[in-house]
């Protein structure tokens, strides 16, 4: 086999392997403060994964400690990702958003059709505050406004805030 077959026989092998990525539109902050119905600052008290018409959901119970945007009547809100861990599966999906007991986030949250609360874009709806830092989760995102999405990935959580509110009262 000549050479030059040879990798063109490796180069098509690694065209046609998954990317692994899921390639979201990208939300501005403006983008995520228009579209969201409820936008809610809080800790996560409570991950629970299970399974629904073949696939892994997890229910993440937030416990409300500032409620910028929506009906937030009870100081706890139940949302909904795609993916998660039962006993024996693990089902991952790349670019949705992760969370973790005890963490402090800030969320852009949209109703499904099935009337859960899910965050905007997947990870682009949830951002970890930590040490003073907003960080938001990575998702491959495309679009006019790629720029401005990727300069909210990682700021200070002061600034953040005050940007949510600013581009709420738009």
């Amino acid at each position: 086999m000549s050479r030059s077959l040879a990798l063109a026989a490796v180069a098509l092998c690694v065209s046609a392997a998954p990317a692994g990525a899921t390639l979201v539109g990208a939300f501005s902050l403006d983008d995520l403060a228009t579209v969201a119905t409820h936008v809610v600052r809080g800790e996560v008290v409570d991950i629970e994964s299970g399974w629904q018409d073949g696939l892994i959901f997890t229910e993440v119970e937030i416990t409300v400690a500032e409620c910028l945007k929506g009906p937030c009547e009870t100081r706890s809100l139940v949302l909904r990702v795609l993916g998660g861990k039962t006993s024996k599966y693990v089902q991952d999906v790349d670019g949705s958003a992760r969370f973790g007991l005890g963490e402090e986030v800030v969320l852009f949250l949209e109703p499904t059709a099935d009337h859960h609360l899910r965050p905007i874009g997947m990870a682009q709806g949830k951002f970890t505050l930590t040490g003073g830092v907003a960080v938001r989760g990575e998702v491959a995102v495309a679009g006019p406004r790629t720029a401005a999405a990727l300069r909210l990935n990682r700021v200070p959580a002061d600034t953040l805030m005050r940007a949510i509110r600013t581009a709420l009262v738009r």
